[in-house]
């Protein structure tokens, strides 16, 4: 028997409602792989964010009387190339409708090469956001000194310090235990392309870089490989470098919880 949004009842994996989710396993966060299902390995996030990518096809294809699963590659590409959300949030609302359609055994409609040029396009012409001017070393200096002592904190502090004294998004990021050296002149750096980069060490004892990196690294512990890394919930530092977003959402949270009436 179909149904109307051209789904099959029944026994198998297209008899699923066209709502339900795959099984999350809370202790992980990730899709849990149900009997005759492709493996999936999303976190909750993800799929919170797919569910809202495919209502907004859903009421698509409801307002254009056409049927979202299986859905042809002309209506996902129409889809796409509709007025909407920006280049990144195109890709995803693709990679949730493939999601679906997997789950309920219908092959991807965006592998199709019409749903490939749709979205070229329209991650091209979709607006790229305007970046907020970084803040001033000032206003990273007064960051760093609200940080905690915890080990989130003493690693965000020693980031918006390298940050205040010029050094780069990337070249933080991609800092490695064996790049730099810390003596009593202060730190020595050695970018991955072999350039380097002398931080003397500041009258300022709060707003020292090199006083917090070195208070960093002997409290993360870290012999070598990546200088910032992830710290857990349970502030535990895990083995992986920060992102490449990662200062951006540091320097988020930080200004969030600046106190009230504090300029930056």
């Amino acid at each position: 028997m179909t149904a109307a949004d051209g789904s099959t009842h029944g026994h198998g994996r297209r008899g699923a409602p066209l709502g339900s989710q795959p099984e999350i396993d809370d202790r992980r966060g990730i899709a849990v792989r149900r009997p005759g299902t492709v493996k999936t390995h999303l976190t909750a996030e993800t799929l919170r964010l797919y569910a809202g990518d495919w209502a907004c096809f859903q009421a698509y294809c409801a307002e254009h009387r056409a049927k979202p699963l299986p859905a042809a590659p002309g209506v996902v590409a129409a889809f796409l190339a509709s007025a909407g959300p920006g280049r990144a949030a195109l890709s995803r609302r693709r990679a949730a409708i493939d999601h679906y359609h997997r789950h309920r055994g219908f092959p991807p409609p965006g592998t199709d090469a019409s749903v490939r040029a749709a979205l070229r396009h329209a991650r091209r012409a979709a607006p790229r956001p305007e970046r907020a001017p970084p803040p001033a070393p000032a206003m990273l200096e007064r960051l760093a000194d609200a940080c905690g002592s915890n080990l989130a904190g003493q690693r965000d502090r020693a980031l918006l310090l390298l940050l205040a004294a010029g050094l780069g998004r990337d070249a933080i990021v991609s800092l490695h235990a064996e790049h730099l050296r810390i003596t009593e002149a202060g730190l020595e750096l050695r970018g991955t392309h072999g350039e380097a980069f002398h931080l003397p060490r500041s009258v300022s004892v709060a707003c020292c870089p090199v006083r917090a990196m070195e208070g960093w690294v002997r409290a993360s512990a870290t012999r070598y490989g990546p200088v910032f890394r992830k710290v857990n919930r349970w502030g535990q530092v895990e083995h992986a470098a920060l992102g490449a977003d990662a200062i951006r959402l540091i320097l988020a949270r930080c200004t969030a919880s600046r106190p009230p009436g504090q300029k930056a």
